[in-house]
């Protein structure tokens, strides 16, 4: 994971999402954030995207795109979870 990610992840765990312009992270773990970048990450999510977008696989319909939110959606909580659990087996090392 790029080191500006890393500075993101919150000692609750999860990925902040606000930040200031030295990189600090601001405010609460965001549930979407951290799913997205776990998706982005730890995936074949962009490349897949990436080839139906420029028409490898059929054009990037928006029924796909609702149909990739709603997987976001279903896999948020758990990416989350994990996210802490990580954040917190790090923090007893």
């Amino acid at each position: 994971m790029p080191k500006i990610v890393e500075r993101m992840v919150s000692s609750k765990g999860g990925i902040v999402t606000h930040y200031t312009e030295n990189l600090e992270p601001r405010g609460d773990p965001n549930i979407e954030t951290t799913s997205v970048t776990v998706l982005a990450f730890y995936s074949d999510y962009p490349e897949v995207l990436a080839a139906k977008a420029g028409g490898n696989g059929g054009a990037f319909t928006p029924i796909r795109l609702l149909l990739a939110l709603a997987l976001l959606a279903v896999l948020a909580l758990p990416a989350w979870r994990w996210l802490r659990l990580l954040s917190k087996q790090q923090e007893q090392q």
